[in-house]
């Protein structure tokens, strides 16, 4: 029988291998962490604007009452009236205008 040999393992294979190894776990960790950072900051985003658009629908299926059609119709119809008015005058004012420019096309002519 012959003796047995001794052991002859490459410690800088190991240690180059477990290297490897710890770089790769090591990236996966950051690249995780990173990632949940960056899906926690979206996930609030998001968060705060749907809570935003909440907010807007229900506001939206409960408009306030508006007890101020009375009033405002009132208001209109102050305006319309007033434009009416408004409207005559300045139709009596060009027809003015207009006899007042043959009166002095038609004296013009008489010289």
């Amino acid at each position: 029988m012959t003796p047995p040999q001794p052991s002859t393992f490459n410690y800088q294979a190991l240690t180059f291998w477990f290297s490897i190894v710890n770089f790769v776990v090591m990236s996966g960790v950051a690249i995780m962490a990173w990632w949940s950072g960056r899906d926690k900051i979206t996930s609030t985003r998001f968060k705060d604007a749907e809570d935003r658009i909440i907010k807007l629908e229900t506001e939206v299926k409960h408009p306030p009452a508006c007890t101020y059609h009375a009033q405002l119709e009132l208001r209109i119809d102050a305006v319309r009236s007033d434009t009416s008015e408004i409207k005559g005058t300045v139709k009596g004012i060009n027809h003015a205008v207009d006899l007042m420019n043959e009166f002095l096309i038609n004296q013009g002519g008489k010289k």
